[in-house]
């Protein structure tokens, strides 16, 4: 439990998936680590952002989530917890993990708290961040706000997990945001209940027949799956484009966004025979940004090296090499490319070439802002951030960064697939 007294090694901002990841492998690699985050509860976008489902797990046939990442959805697993996306099954426990995976934000927070407390991280909830100290190359404190209180956090490393690089931007690195043509359209998500039977493919071929007359035409594609494990489905369909670093526009997008859900499901009942009896079960809590500001690190993930497969030779997680995809003006931007396979995420795209004791994870590591796609899925997440709690802790310990070698022996002894 955190006491102002107490000294960290490591302090990790956020504790989504690759916050929740960066902390419990910090601890577990010897750091004592303090985990601050905003909301009430460990899970990010899939507890306070009403998308309770882990995707990128999987591609092609071949298993993508690993280490942290994939002990938390089999933990769910066995429990009864959790499913898989297409086909429903509760028995995946063991076997490999080849579809996405759903659960509830109840019992993603609860099993979360549970590897936190188990690796012995110190959990700070309901606490913001506002500002962040940094002397030449090195950040010497993290101002916040929790319960009325100033706090101030001191640590040898920091960990970004914030999904904007809030510390980053805070202390003055230099960062890169999508320009108007790159951004993603920001969502409500919507959960409904009462539908009739059918499949996810039929019932996407059949919005496609369709949308002509569907009210907001920018939305091109119908994206839905389970939600929860009571028969629930997720409705992505909403969208709306907008500055998420403006407040007053963040403001004016929630609006907009919550005043299509109405006119959508009064559509989809008069269209869709099975969405005829529909009702509304919940609206996500708050807008999925998809995207904002990326790190400019060492070394930059670009659509080139996507797009060819360039080798990376020191690889410390694996994305996908596709990229594009939730366009403002319509699903797939021309510039989008699906390619097949995957890539690994190098070490430096983790690191600042301007500061010394800090560590990126998550959405927010160094990439073109046009290739994110291929690093923000919740399994990529949780992956970078396990990555960036390691060399947390081993620059804390060591006092200095790891070479890749020492590196690369820590992320493979956690289970972590680097290629």
């Amino acid at each position: 439990m955190w006491t102002p007294d107490q000294k960290y090694d490591v302090v990790v901002a956020g504790a989504g998936p690759s916050g929740l990841a960066a902390a419990i492998a910090a601890a577990r690699s010897g750091a004592r680590t303090l985990l601050v985050e905003q909301s009430a509860r460990p899970g990010g976008v899939s507890v306070s952002g009403g998308c309770p489902a882990f995707m990128g797990c999987a591609m092609g046939g071949r298993q993508l989530i690993s280490g942290i990442g994939e002990e938390l959805v089999r933990r769910l697993g066995r429990r009864g917890a959790a499913m898989l996306k297409r086909s429903f099954r509760r028995d995946f426990a063991d076997g490999p993990i080849l579809e996405d995976i759903v659960s509830s934000e109840d019992e993603i927070a609860l099993e979360s708290n549970r590897m936190l407390a188990e690796a012995g991280v110190d959990l700070l909830a309901y606490c913001t961040i506002y500002g962040c100290a940094r002397t030449d190359r090195r950040i010497t404190r993290v101002d916040a706000f929790c319960a009325g209180e100033n706090l101030q956090f001191s640590a040898p490393m920091f960990v970004d997990c914030t999904g904007d690089a809030l510390l980053a931007h805070l202390s003055g690195l230099t960062l890169v945001s999508a320009g108007s043509d790159e951004r993603m359209t920001k969502t409500v998500l919507i959960r409904v209940c009462n539908l009739q039977p059918f499949t996810v493919a039929e019932m996407k071929e059949r919005f496609q027949q369709i949308r002509s007359s569907f009210p907001f035409p920018a939305q091109d594609a119908l994206m839905l799956h389970p939600s929860g494990l009571h028969g629930d489905f997720l409705l992505n369909i909403t969208l709306i484009d907008g500055d998420s670093f403006a407040p007053g526009d963040l403001t004016r997008m929630d609006r907009e966004l919550r005043e299509q859900i109405p006119i959508i499901l009064d559509w989809l009942r008069k269209h869709i025979p099975e969405f005829r009896e529909c009702s509304l079960v919940a609206t996500a809590p708050r807008i999925g940004l998809r995207n904002g500001r990326q790190l400019v690190g060492r070394e930059c993930i670009r659509c080139c090296d996507l797009d060819e497969g360039t080798p990376v030779d020191d690889p410390i997680a694996v994305g996908t090499r596709s990229y594009g995809g939730h366009g403002t003006t319509n699903f797939t931007q021309a510039w989008a490319k699906m390619n097949n396979g995957c890539r690994g995420i190098p070490y430096g795209a983790l690191l600042s070439p301007e500061c010394d004791n800090y560590v990126v994870g998550g959405r927010a590591i160094s990439i073109e802002p046009r290739a994110i796609t291929a690093i923000r899925l919740m399994a990529q997440c949780f992956a970078t951030g396990q990555a960036a709690g390691t060399i947390a802790a081993l620059a804390a310990l060591q006092g200095a960064f790891p070479q890749y070698p020492d590196l690369k022996r820590a992320l493979l002894a956690q289970h972590l697939l680097l290629q």
